[in-house]
């Protein structure tokens, strides 16, 4: 695209359609792996396995991830009635 084409089309790209940024998938820092395994560890009792998967997670996740394990957990946790 030439320079002063690239100028009247700024930000909107060429045909006025609004640019977002990309983003990586929810998983692209492997989080929803660990997020099942957690949870599998977490079914099975398997204290040993949980802290080792947590500070995994802790070390790579964001907010979001944590939100993701906390959903999850609650998701999967036996009711009683």
């Amino acid at each position: 695209m030439p320079a002063d084409e690239a100028g009247a089309a700024g930000l909107s790209g060429r045909h006025g359609q609004a640019r977002a940024p990309s983003r990586p998938p929810a998983d692209f820092d492997g989080s929803d792996v660990l997020i099942d395994e957690i949870v599998s560890a977490v079914r099975s009792g398997d204290d040993m396995t949980i802290c080792r998967l947590l500070a995994v997670l802790a070390a790579r996740a964001d907010i979001a991830a944590l939100f993701r394990l906390r959903q999850r957990l609650d998701d999967d946790a036996p009711r009683s009635g």
